[in-house]
């Protein structure tokens, strides 16, 4: 029989990679011949989910995982024991997403994965750290609402040291407790892990930086001098910058604004190069918007100014507002600005006198998830 160009291991390759977020076609590519096997696998199981029949699948980060479009293949806790059949199959795997902690699933010999979505309830979360453990990840993303910062704590310290991006959604009900077993009673924890993106979105962020009492801070694992990426909600709190913190390599930097927020001042900032901020409209600027665009100093060489407004007509006193702010700023060098909204063209009609003013303004249009920039930013960082 005659050789086709199917037969050539890099063109099936390269098909099959236009069908990586298609779980039924490369299930029906796998059974086409012996030599397509590997190639469907590995992008079938590349990111899989866990989860258990008949709960809800996602928790708190709503739709936006890892990847905010693509929906991984679910299975359901049962499902596991393909796994200890099939073991090969873990290789393939570089992305776990797990919407319930199942011990046996944690503890399966993943020899590949790279990163992790724990998306969970109020549970005990010893059984995760055989996953946080393994030298090859890199990245975590955690959301659950548990009764205590300590509890927390507990698993970042145990974190393996080739971690570099971290995010956290919580609702801590209490940062310590004095009876907890949990706590770590040293004031000298080694910050030995140093990471490259920070995201925090939890109730009291004082937690993650200050200690409490003789109680080592949620972040005591990290070292953060060289943190290239930090974002935060202005909605769960203010950030207690000290001495210490800005980081001073910080490059880029996305905040949440909130009406009831103070500003934060960029000349903390010496090496920041893109400045996000965002809002959902609701008739008025936060006030933390404008304050934290006024503390850019004159000398800055900041690049990109992006301007996320959330919903789908944000109102004209709204625009008004901002393009007043923008066309005023004192900067030798005017940065590039992007400005996100729902609908392009009722936008930019208010943005006239900035488009006349900096020729280096561009309207994007979608509502993506919220944190689809954010994680498009992680992304590019891993590949460096």
């Amino acid at each position: 029989m005659s050789p086709t160009p199917f037969d050539t291991q890099e063109l099936v390759d390269q098909i099959l990679e236009f069908l990586a977020h298609s779980p039924p076609d490369l299930v029906s590519c796998a059974l086409v011949a012996r030599s397509w096997v590997y190639a469907s696998q590995c992008r079938l199981f590349r990111h899989i989910a866990i989860h258990e029949y008949g709960s809800h699948l996602m928790h708190s980060f709503g739709d936006q995982g890892l990847d905010p479009v693509y929906q991984p293949p679910l299975f359901e806790v049962g499902h596991h024991l393909v796994f200890h059949d099939f073991p090969h199959l873990l290789n393939h795997v570089r992305a776990l997403t797990i919407y319930r902690i199942f011990k046996p699933v944690c503890v399966l010999p993943f020899s590949n994965l790279e990163s992790l979505l724990i998306s969970v309830e109020m549970v005990d979360l010893t059984p995760l750290k055989a996953l946080i453990r393994l030298p090859t990840i890199r990245r975590v993303k955690f959301s659950a609402a548990i009764t205590q910062l300590s509890e927390f704590s507990g698993l970042c310290a145990d974190c393996s040291p080739s971690l570099r991006h971290l995010h956290i959604y919580s609702s801590f009900h209490s940062i310590g407790d004095s009876n907890s077993k949990a706590h770590h009673q040293t004031t000298d924890v080694e910050r030995s892990v140093p990471l490259h993106s920070l995201r925090i979105m939890i109730s009291d962020p004082r937690g993650c930086f200050e200690k409490d009492g003789g109680h080592a801070s949620l972040l005591c694992r990290f070292d953060l001098s060289n943190l290239r990426a930090f974002s935060f909600d202005a909605n769960f709190g203010s950030i207690p910058w000290t001495k210490k913190l800005p980081p001073p390599f910080i490059e880029y930097l996305d905040i949440l604004c909130h009406f009831d927020a103070k500003p934060t001042d960029i000349s903390l900032f010496p090496s920041l190069r893109v400045l996000r901020l965002s809002w959902t409209s609701s008739g008025k600027l936060p006030p933390m918007l404008i304050g934290t665009l006024h503390t850019i100093p004159p000398y800055h060489s900041l690049r990109k100014i992006v301007i996320c407004l959330r919903g789908s007509y944000p109102s004209g006193g709204e625009c008004a507002e901002l393009e007043d702010c923008l066309t005023n700023l004192n900067l030798y060098s005017l940065p590039a600005i992007e400005i996100e909204a729902g609908q392009v063209e009722w936008t930019e009609s208010f943005f006239t006198q900035l488009v006349e003013q900096n020729s280096r303004v561009r309207f994007v249009g979608g509502n993506p998830p919220e944190n689809a920039w954010w994680e498009s930013l992680v992304d590019l960082l891993l590949l460096e």
